[in-house]
């Protein structure tokens, strides 16, 4: 009997329903948008707050610019060791942080052209890329880092792993890459390729794939993405065999050792950082080193937190206004609905139906309203959109649940208050 009344009230209204079902949509989608985008400003500002607030960050980097110094030093015989230790002291002092950061390019082969990862793609620059059996040789955008920046940053994977201790001590020939988020739809976690790096053949294994939007803080932009970016790590690497292996080694210890210093922000800290240079300089007889900059960052750091803070104040005002808007409005709908209805509830109650089937019906039929919007708005935001998240499903979820035992409770309310129903029962005695 029950299902039969829900047919003819979806027949008989499909109209009032199907823009009662348009308008639950938006609603839900409202809300998820809404806390999805809360979730990232939160997210965005706290990170901003933990890397750079009340931070110095120094650029430091090597004085053998000059081709002249550069020849001289490279002659040492000891130079390879001097560049290792130096590396070594400098990443692990506790009295700051270095994160070794370079943006070398790497060739990368696949059996697709990789055009989009090539630098200044965007605007129309020149194309390193060659076809060869039938396999494309694209210079793609690759970040080399250390362990200390993964950490710093706290990058994260959604596929794969990151790199572990051992990955950074060189334990085999395979060298272990992460890739950006774009790069998902066409490498696999576990897939061996063939990379360039430093004019050496190198074959690399893709243990991870970054979360959308990693970002790092890197010649001075405190969102440096990674999306389009190889990741590579920067190992320990033995003693050289050959001319050709010292070599690449010297370039990647040079690379190393232009990195990015990190103190707290006041006049101690920065002290104990620069006697701290110094010492570790003199000690590995690394003698020219020079700094750029102090807080390169903090105009910029200020301008992305006001924005943000901004944003989510101005966020919450209009979620909420149209938070209760739109609440009012589905009550006042439903109300009015309920109200074409009570000829309809006059007849089946004057003909045996009790007050309690009058109400499973309608709680039936509201649910059942309320849910198909739900799920078509689920949908919609984690297939489509794919904006959402556990998070922001579970606060929706709790919406859904919520509006349901309120506007069933309201509207039992109603049909029981009615005086129809009383006007009957006079009538039936």
């Amino acid at each position: 009997m029950i299902i039969q009344e829900l047919k003819y009230y979806v027949i008989k209204y499909k109209i009032l329903l199907f823009f009662l079902i348009i308008h639950l949509i938006a609603f839900f989608l409202l809300i998820g948008t809404f806390i999805g985008f809360i979730q990232q400003i939160e997210y965005e500002s706290e990170k901003l707050q933990n890397n750079f607030e009340n931070k110095a960050i120094y650029h430091l980097l090597d004085g053998y610019y000059e081709s002249n110094d550069y020849e001289n030093f490279i002659r040492k015989p000891d130079h390879l060791k001097i560049l290792k230790n130096y590396y070594h002291e400098l990443i692990n002092t506790n009295d700051f942080e270095y994160l070794a950061i370079f943006d070398q390019s790497i060739v990368l082969k696949g059996k697709q052209s990789l055009k989009q990862f090539t630098e200044g793609y965007e605007n129309g620059s020149e194309i390193r890329e060659m076809t060869r059996d039938n396999n494309f040789y694209t210079e793609v955008k690759s970040i080399q880092i250390n362990s200390k920046a993964i950490d710093y940053f706290k990058l994260k994977a959604t596929k794969g792993t990151l790199w572990t201790k051992k990955d950074f001590d060189m334990p085999n020939k395979v060298m272990p890459i992460i890739m950006g988020s774009s790069y998902s739809k066409i490498f696999d976690v576990g897939q061996t390729i063939e990379i360039e790096y430093y004019n050496e053949n190198i074959q690399a294994k893709v243990i991870g794939f970054l979360e959308k939007n990693s970002r790092i803080y890197y010649q001075t932009s405190p969102e440096f993405y990674l999306d389009n970016y190889i990741l590579v790590p920067y190992r320990n690497y033995k003693e050289p065999t050959s001319e050709k292996e010292e070599d690449f080694q010297r370039k990647n210890y040079f690379a190393m050792n232009n990195g990015y210093i990190i103190t707290e922000n006041n006049i101690k800290n920065k002290q104990l950082m620069l006697k701290r240079v110094e010492a570790i300089a003199q000690k590995t007889n690394f003698e020219k080193y020079s700094f750029i900059g102090i807080n390169p960052h903090f105009i910029q750091y200020r301008g992305l937190l006001t924005v943000m803070i901004e944003n989510k104040n101005l966020a919450y005002i209009i979620f909420c206004c149209s938070f209760i808007i739109n609440i009012l409005i589905l009550i006042l709908i439903f109300f009015l609905q309920q109200k074409k209805r009570y000829s309809d509830f006059y007849i089946h109650y004057i003909n045996g139906s009790s007050e309690k089937y009058l109400t499973k019906m309608q709680i039936l039929e509201i649910t059942i309203i309320i849910l198909f919007s739900y799920i078509t708005s689920w949908f919609i935001l984690n297939k489509l959109l794919k904006i959402s998240d556990v998070i922001s499903d579970i606060y929706v979820f709790v919406l859904f649940i919520c509006m349901i035992i309120l506007i069933n409770f309201l509207l039992s309310i109603n049909i029981m208050k009615k005086t129809f129903l009383k006007n009957t029962n006079t009538e039936r005695e």
